[in-house]
């Protein structure tokens, strides 16, 4: 009887952590969306997207005018900086932060723009997130 009791319990545990991997996995997909949709710099913040898809890949990017462009709610680590010419403003290259680990392919371009004040950057991502780092999104007291 105890052992039955023990299956019964470890199948309840294994069917909780299922649903909580597919509400987790719900949730990432909306925040994606969300975080792809409304730009890190606010109001006023400009958007373009450009789409690239083949049968077996996709490669997603978009650009946004922003004047927060590290503080987006995900991990980034600087992989280069480039001298950009006609400009006084270097363009810095970011890769996530999970790419090793997770195999992440997001990646992330900033520029500051010429003569703007407040100072406003001009942000060019490139593939979403298909890690799991939302946990940089809540705050845990």
């Amino acid at each position: 009887m105890a052992s039955s009791f023990c299956n019964s319990t470890s199948m309840g545990y294994r069917d909780a952590l299922n649903e909580l991997a597919r509400s987790q996995l719900e949730i990432s997909t909306r925040l994606r969306s969300l975080l792809r949709l409304s730009p890190a710099g606010g109001v006023g913040a400009e958007k373009d997207f450009s789409f690239y898809d083949e049968s077996m890949g996709k490669s997603h990017s978009w650009t946004t005018t922003s004047c927060a462009p590290y503080d987006d709610g995900f991990q980034w680590r600087k992989y280069g900086e480039k001298k950009i010419s006609k400009s006084k403003f270097t363009r810095s290259y970011y890769r996530c932060a999970y790419r090793d680990e997770q195999g992440c392919l997001a990646t992330k371009q900033v520029q500051q723009k010429e003569m703007e004040d407040p100072p406003m950057f001009l942000v060019t991502c490139s593939n979403e997130h298909t890690c799991n780092c939302l946990s940089s999104l809540f705050l845990i007291d």
